[in-house]
C-alpha cells in the first residue's frame, strides 16, 4: 500500500484505487461549499461569523477561517447549532487562511 499527502489529506492507493481519509488530527470536523452562479454561498460545518458586512463575511470553521468577498453580501440564515450559513449577495471571492 502507497501512501501520499494531498492538501493535508492523506491517500491511500490500494489496487489502483484512491480512498482519502480525514486527517490524523480528530479536531477538524468536515464543511461544505456551494456557490450557486456567485449570488448564494451555502455551508456546513460553520462555527461562528465574527464578521460581516456588505463587502465580507468572516466565517469561522475548526481550524481554518474563510473569508468570502463581494457586493451586497448579506446573511440569509446562520444556525449554529446545525453549523448551517447561508450568504445572499455576489460572491468575488472565496479565502481560506489558519486561525
Amino acid at each position: 500500500m502507497e501512501r501520499n499527502f494531498l492538501n493535508g489529506v492523506e491517500t491511500k492507493i490500494t489496487n489502483s484505487k484512491q480512498q482519502k481519509t480525514e486527517e490524523s488530527s480528530a479536531n477538524k470536523s468536515v464543511h461544505r461549499l456551494e456557490l450557486d452562479n456567485h449570488k448564494l454561498l451555502s455551508a456546513s460545518g460553520v462555527r461562528g461569523v465574527p464578521v460581516f458586512n456588505d463587502k465580507e463575511v468572516k466565517v469561522v470553521l475548526d481550524g481554518e477561517t474563510l473569508s468570502v468577498s463581494g457586493q451586497n453580501l448579506e446573511i440569509k440564515l446562520l444556525d449554529l447549532d446545525t453549523g448551517k450559513l447561508l450568504v445572499g449577495g455576489y460572491v468575488t471571492s472565496l479565502k481560506y487562511s489558519s486561525s
